[in-house]
């Protein structure tokens, strides 16, 4: 069941555009489909303070400075290989 909908224009960049259709045509959808999911996704991220972004970050890097500061006093042999598996972790987990 669709649900009631009101008709609204925007304005989007040509490259803004090009993104939208790859997205449509992988997920078989059409350009006002990708849209109402883009600003549904935006609008719950924006309602719900369990997600904040900036923190995380900061988080990561924190976690980050105080590793590399320990490994390059405890074990500065095994950082090569640690940012080998950082790589491999990323293409694996994250690039899809």
């Amino acid at each position: 069941m669709i649900p009631e909908v009101e008709r609204v224009t925007a304005s989007l960049s040509k490259a803004d555009v090009r993104r939208l259709d790859v997205i449509a045509e992988e997920r078989g959808l059409t350009r006002a489909a990708v849209i109402r999911k883009a600003v549904a996704h935006y609008c719950d991220a924006k309602e719900s303070e369990k997600v904040n972004l900036r923190r995380m970050a900061m988080v990561v890097e924190y976690t980050s400075v105080l590793l590399d500061m320990s490994m390059r006093e405890q074990s500065p042999e095994r950082i090569r290989s640690a940012v080998e598996q950082v790589a491999y972790r990323m293409e694996k987990f994250h690039d899809k």
